[in-house]
């Protein structure tokens, strides 16, 4: 007999805090009897921004791998189609299903085609690329150990495409873009650890006394959310006008934002609503250009002006995923929001942000070929020749990628004690090393991220 837990797929970019995995869960299997018992995994993905104004990517399935290499697919009723940069700071609800309790040690996903496009003011396509996919599509996703599927607790899976460290874009000789499935995992198993996610869909069965609701596909009565709405939520309706929800219907649509988990396994707890469709709600960022106590608000970004409106009760977070206020503003300040505008006006007035961290520094990179691995330190040598030295970090952050014999492509995070012990044992051939960090007075990249390309 198969107990079932039941698993939540997330799709997640940079989501309102830092990217990065924390890797497997540390829980142990429940011994259950008699009746079959049910908890939540929960699916998320999101990625970081790149050199485009669309990232689009289709999704046909997913899938868990035992210990034992068996496989439970994790059923997507048809292909999601998402533009990853949609997901900038915030996750997308990929997979809501049961699965049997076990231990799992990988994460499969198809990809069946990745489109970038660059568009004008006018949103309209001016120049297009739809580069191959490594293996095929097929994508490996190696946590920093196994996770275990509990009977009677939920669990939720990050799945982080980071444009600029994930699936990382480079230019060949030929000006082609070239992708490596550099992909981050997290799997949680207490909500408030999980970044904002996102959904969209119908309003049902509400109840404005208890603050609940279904929230429902908006062609499928079958498949449902229930919605718990916190204390402090904020609700905007088209108009960019502060609501309560007595003025959402049963049927209408509704983009909400919030966590699962949270009240109790199942639920979503929705802080931030927008009453109204899809398109009524824009992702904008920006430099508050003006007193932010004032509103309108100029928010400016690059040669665009935005009149921005901040009311009281606005969803606000920092960079590591705090509240803060409009107290919290100041002339300066970088962030992203999501926006309703106000139709036939240029007033957005702001649902939900993040604030950009004013301590985030430059990053230095160095990349090539690793030729020496010796006392900590790394000797790379670059393809015009020079050498350049890395030393990682005892917490760095090393995600290898590797083509494995059955033809699909891996990726494996694990930590630098591991990766040196696996070198040591002459397990790798050759390596092409990306490191990220800051330099050092002695001219070395002291480097808390590192991703290995395992060559043939």
């Amino acid at each position: 007999m198969h107990h079932l837990n039941r698993i939540l797929v997330l799709l997640m970019c940079c989501a309102l805090g830092a990217c990065g995995g924390s890797g497997g869960s540390s829980a142990s299997p429940a011994a259950v009897g008699g009746t079959p018992q049910t908890g939540g995994v929960t699916l998320l993905v999101g990625d970081a921004p790149g050199d485009f104004d669309e990232i689009l990517v289709t999704m046909e399935s997913a899938a868990l791998i035992g210990e034992d290499d068996q496989q439970r697919t994790l059923d997507l009723a048809e292909p999601i189609r998402l533009d990853l940069l949609e997901l900038r700071n915030i996750t997308e609800q990929l997979i809501d299903t049961d699965i049997p309790v076990g231990r799992y040690c990988k994460i499969r996903l198809q990809i069946t085609d990745l489109v970038l496009n660059k568009l004008d003011d006018a949103g309209v396509v001016t120049e297009s690329e739809s580069p191959p996919l490594p293996a095929n599509g097929r994508i490996d996703l190696n946590p920093q150990g196994c996770f275990d599927i509990v009977a009677g607790e939920d669990l939720i899976i990050e799945i982080d495409f980071d444009l600029e460290r994930a699936i990382h874009i480079v230019s060949t000789g030929n000006g082609q873009v070239r992708f490596r499935p550099v992909v981050l995992v997290d799997v949680h198993e207490r909500a408030d650890r999980a970044r904002i996610a996102r959904l969209f869909g119908r309003v049902a069965n509400l109840n404005e006394a208890e603050a609940t609701f279904d929230l429902c596909k908006p062609n499928d009565e079958g498949e449902c959310v229930s919605v718990h709405l916190a204390d402090d939520a904020f609700l905007l309706d088209a108009n960019g006008v502060q609501i309560s929800l007595a003025a959402v219907p049963e049927g209408d649509t509704v983009i909400l934002f919030g966590r699962f988990g949270v009240v109790e396994d199942g639920v979503f707890e929705a802080l931030a609503v927008a009453h109204g469709a899809r398109d009524d709600l824009r992702q904008l960022e920006g430099t508050i250009d003006s007193d932010p106590s004032t509103n309108p608000v100029t928010i400016r970004y690059e040669d665009r002006t935005y009149l921005v409106e901040f009311l009281e009760g606005v969803i606000l977070f920092d960079g590591a995923r705090n509240r803060v206020g409009i107290d919290d503003l100041s002339v300066g300040q970088a962030l992203e929001f999501w926006a309703v505008r106000e139709p036939g006006s240029d007033l957005h007035t702001v649902l939900i942000g993040k604030l950009e961290n004013d301590e985030d520094e430059a990053v230095d990179e160095a990349e090539g070929r690793l030729i020496a691995y010796d006392a900590g330190t790394m000797t790379l040598e670059t393809d015009a020749g020079e050498r350049l030295c890395v030393v990682p970090m005892e917490s760095a952050e090393v995600t290898l990628i590797s083509e494995n014999s059955a033809g699909v492509a891996v990726s494996e995070m694990v930590t630098l004690a591991a990766f040196t012990a696996r070198f040591d044992a002459a397990e790798f051939d050759a390596l092409e090393v990306e490191a990220h960090g800051s330099t050092m007075i002695e001219g070395c990249l002291q480097a808390d991220r590192l991703l290995l390309e395992i060559e043939d």
